[in-house]
């Protein structure tokens, strides 16, 4: 489990990511879906990030924009 952690900060170091984002209750129910999900998680790709799910993050954002607009 050491290690585990380790890496974890490891990543926080080489990419330069705010420590206060551990604080953060996104990156912690992120880290316990990826625990749930277990070996069975297929890590989503590059590709995936950069087009698929921003494009879900970014429809999902307009409709919530549109209904703050019409109210």
């Amino acid at each position: 489990m050491e290690d585990a952690c380790h890496k974890i900060a490891l990543f926080f170091y080489n990419n330069s990511i705010q420590f206060n984002i551990a604080k953060n209750q996104k990156f912690k129910r992120m880290l316990e879906l990826v625990v749930r999900h277990g070996v069975r998680l297929k890590l989503p790709s590059y590709h995936e990030i950069r087009v698929k799910y921003l494009n879900q993050q970014v429809e999902k954002t307009n409709l919530i924009l549109e209904e703050y607009i019409l109210f």
